[in-house]
């Protein structure tokens, strides 16, 4: 899973929305533009592998939108993927602490 899958993920988790609305909320939340073409490539990637599903929103005042939501199957990656994030980050801070993930101090840099 790359950033962009799993930024829309955590979006999609919180809320479901349209394209814009994600756009939107992935700039805010994790200060990283993501161009539109991009996204809905992704949006589409994410719903051919079941992480996603889709419909048209024509409850919503203006033109009609396709709204996405998170599936089951997409919250359970979601977690597992935060779950293996959440471990890289303790090993990395570890290591910047001066710390080797067994517990033995590293050798000060010369």
């Amino acid at each position: 899973m790359n950033s962009t899958h799993y930024c829309v993920l955590t979006c999609l988790a919180e809320q479901a929305g349209h394209g814009y609305f994600l756009a939107l909320k992935i700039e805010r939340e994790f200060g990283y533009y993501i161009e539109p073409m991009r996204l809905y490539r992704t949006l589409l990637a994410l719903e051919k592998r079941g992480l996603i599903t889709s419909g048209l929103d024509v409850w919503s005042a203006g033109p009609t939108r396709r709204r996405y939501e998170l599936t089951p199957h997409g919250r359970r990656i979601l977690a597992d993927e935060t779950n293996r994030l959440e471990m890289a980050v303790r090993l990395a801070r570890k290591v910047t602490l001066g710390i080797k993930p067994y517990g033995r101090p590293l050798s000060p840099p010369s």
